[in-house]
Order: C-alpha cells, then structure tokens, then sequence
C-alpha cells in the first residue's frame, strides 16, 4: 500500500463524516430538555465545620496577641502575678 497525500485527504474525509454522524444536533434536542450544568452542593454538616475551623484560627489570633501582650508586660517588668487567684486555681485542680 502506498501512501501519500491523496490517502491522508481521503482518511481526513472518512473522520469528519463519522465524527458529525456520531455528534447529537442541536435541532434533534428536545426544546424542552434543559441543559444541565455542574453545580456544587455544601451539606450542613460542612458548613458547620467550615464555620467552627474558621471560629478557632480567630480564636488562635487573639490568643497569639494576648501571649504577646504579656511577653511584653513580662519584658518591661509590668507584669504582677495574682497570688491569691493563683492559689485559688491549683485547690481547684487538686480537688480534681
């Protein structure tokens, strides 16, 4: 078998018409018939979650600048410990 131009033409000729007889037209849909598109749907479970993550690292951050805040108080020598509530907490986990 020889090949050449005129056999690439014919094989191009042969994949055009089996690719538009196999492709549904247009005209053959029916008109009521909507089209359908991807959607994404969130459960409420999911937005729970996504709800609480995004509570915590809110939580996170303003822990992050209390710790800060005292490293500072700390630093500058600003920082004075309550004895007495201290003292209050250990019996608390120690009747624990």
């Amino acid at each position: 078998m020889k090949i050449d131009n005129h056999n690439s033409i014919i094989g191009k000729k042969i994949y055009e018409e089996l690719k538009n007889s196999q492709e549904p037209k247009k005209e053959e849909k029916p008109q009521t018939q909507k089209e359908s598109r991807d959607s994404v749907n969130i459960s409420s479970e999911a937005r729970l979650i996504q709800e609480t993550l995004n509570e915590v690292k809110n939580h996170e951050v303003s822990r992050e600048e209390k710790v800060q805040e005292l490293k500072e108080k700390i630093e500058a020598g600003e920082y004075k410990v309550d004895t007495q509530a201290l003292a209050q907490k250990m019996l608390e986990l120690d009747e624990e």
